[in-house]
């Protein structure tokens, strides 16, 4: 209360002109009521208005009109709170054709998912919330993604009104990709692998089916019967156009024989469709040899789902070296201690670990 007298007392002597009693005594309630506090920026607001020569009403008109709010705006540097760069988001780990709905076997490597963190680490509930999702996410469209919708995934998760307590350990390892969905890296990566398989076996199919459609015309050709559609079999012979990792066949006379007798003949796309990228090789020569099997078709997959996840082949490659002098120093090198590629570029990321003490653990704990 003094502070208050005081600072008011000192409003007063300011004014430009005498106060009279009452004129004091209603200034000092609406001072009382308003100020609270502020009395520094009411004292440089009156001074303000002083000197530009404002016309000043009573001192309690004059105060409840607030001026000082005005004033002290006015003499603040208010910085302007920049908008948040919106998230860049990764690309799908999966293609938007991957359909495996029809695939009634989902592949799950039990040690893999009981040595996980989201196993280890959850409650029952969390843990079926979890596996249900995977499951779910299996059959969707693309295959290993979810939709990023509350209600959705409270009936996918078999959660119902509990999904708001399961959701943050049941998402977990999941990541939103550039469409919207949100992807599994481990999911996605098995549904590449089936995926491609399936595509091989559909090329295949494509491939014995135009090689079965040759050898027709060759021997109806022998019998002296020629084509019915010359225009047919110069379009069949570019089959199948979305084929180009198999030896498609194109149809070539036998020189000297006319068109009766033909061969298949592997186009040049055929031959280096199936070629892995530059940076990749140049990592698979640094891996250290190992004793068992080691797919490199498997090790690519890994490869680029790291890659979608952000991490660039210098890291990777310099992961390897790390990992291959170890391996060297421990005398493991062609012995089937040596990690498979796809798991050393897998989801634990092996490739970050520093390698260097052997008393360390190297195998990291499965984020799936």
């Amino acid at each position: 209360m003094t502070s208050a007298l005081q600072t008011f007392l000192a409003f007063k002597s300011e004014w430009p002109r005498p106060l009279g009693h009452d004129q004091q005594c209603e200034a000092a309630k609406v001072w009382k009521r308003l100020v609270n506090g502020d009395a520094d920026a009411v004292l440089q607001a009156l001074e303000k208005a002083k000197r530009t020569g404002e016309d000043l009403p009573t001192p309690a008109d004059w105060l409840a009109k607030r001026p000082w709010d005005a004033h002290a705006v006015s003499n603040r540097m208010v910085e302007p709170t920049p908008a948040p760069s919106p998230a860049v988001l990764p690309a799908p780990l999966t293609p938007p054709e991957c359909d495996l709905r029809d695939f009634a076997f989902m592949p799950l490597e039990g040690r893999r998912l009981l040595s996980s963190e989201t196993w280890i680490l959850g409650t029952p509930e969390e843990r079926c919330a979890a596996l249900a999702l995977w499951i779910e996410s299996w059959h969707q469209v693309p295959a290993g993604s979810l939709p990023d919708d509350d209600r959705v995934l409270a009936h996918l998760s078999q959660t119902g009104g509990r999904w708001s307590t399961v959701k943050a350990h049941a998402l977990r390892g999941f990541v939103k990709c550039a469409d919207g969905r949100l992807y599994h890296p481990v999911i996605a990566e098995k549904a590449c692998e089936a995926w491609d398989k399936r595509r091989i076996a559909s090329n295949k199919g494509k491939a014995g089916a135009y090689a079965r459609w040759v050898q027709s015309k060759r021997y109806s050709n022998s019998a002296g019967i020629a084509p019915a559609n010359t225009q047919a079999m110069a379009q069949a012979s570019s089959y199948p156009p979305d084929a180009p990792a198999i030896a498609q066949a194109m149809p070539t006379p036998m020189p000297g024989d006319g068109n009766r007798h033909w061969i298949l003949k592997p186009t040049t796309a055929a031959k280096t469709a199936s070629a892995y990228p530059p940076e990749f090789e140049a990592i698979w020569a640094l891996y250290p040899k190992r004793d068992g099997d080691n797919p490199k078709r498997r090790a690519l997959k890994a490869y680029r789902t790291r890659l979608a996840e952000g991490h660039t082949s210098e890291e990777i490659s310099a992961g390897v070296e790390r990992y291959a002098a170890w391996v060297r120093s421990k005398g493991k090198e062609g012995t089937e201690h040596v990690k498979q590629a796809a798991t050393f570029f897998g989801p634990d990321k092996s490739f970050r670990e520093p390698w260097k003490d052997s008393s360390a653990s190297h195998s990291g704990g499965l984020a799936i």
